[in-house]
């Protein structure tokens, strides 16, 4: 499959409930692939997802677990030993607004960038979230920040990362906007 290994979601309300979305494989997106393919904002596709696992999904280049370009919220799920041969191995975030509570991005795997990839026109929010364990190839090992980006982190965790490259745990690059409170960040190296 092109994009969206597990699912494929474009424009429309999809909700999920305790759901498990496991050994899927694409081009882009190996468990779930979001496509806004209307208007400006890019907030007609929006997802809801609550309780469950994303795990064990590849992607040939984005998103090993998710590429979501919505209006998203996503509580209570772990993402965890998805593979991107490029970049995102747990997730890739573009022009898209996301609200992340209680998840755990773990284990996941990418060739290039991040566990977590949040790039052009995104805005996210992370609140008691976990980021730990994920390795890279290339730079920012657990989350990597570029573009017009602008991410707030509330009682999150970005630790025990690997990036081959440069900046385990965390890479903000300019103009990418972070914000935070209450936050435990294992290297902060690679934050501007």
């Amino acid at each position: 499959r092109t994009a969206g290994g597990g699912i494929y979601q474009e424009n429309g309300k999809l909700s999920l409930l305790k759901v498990t979305i496991s050994n899927n494989s694409s081009n882009a997106g190996g468990g779930i692939y979001q496509n806004s393919s209307i208007g400006p904002q890019y907030d007609n596709s929006i997802l809801s997802f609550v309780g469950g696992v994303v795990k064990n999904n590849s992607a040939v280049q984005d998103g090993g677990g998710l590429v979501l370009n919505g209006q998203d919220t996503i509580a209570n799920i772990t993402v965890t030993a998805n593979t991107a041969g490029n970049i995102g191995g747990g997730l890739h975030l573009a022009k898209a607004t996301l609200a992340w509570i209680n998840v755990t991005l773990s284990q996941n795997v990418s060739g290039n960038s991040a566990g977590w990839l949040s790039g052009y026109n995104a805005a996210s929010t992370l609140t008691n979230v976990t980021i730990s364990g994920n390795t890279t190839a290339g730079n920012g090992g657990g989350v990597y920040l570029y573009g017009v980006s602008f991410t707030t982190l509330k009682n999150t965790i970005i630790a025990d990362n690997i990036a081959n490259i440069d900046s385990p745990d965390i890479l903000q690059k300019s103009p990418a906007e972070l914000y935070g409170l209450h936050n435990l960040i294992g290297d902060d190296s690679g934050m501007n």
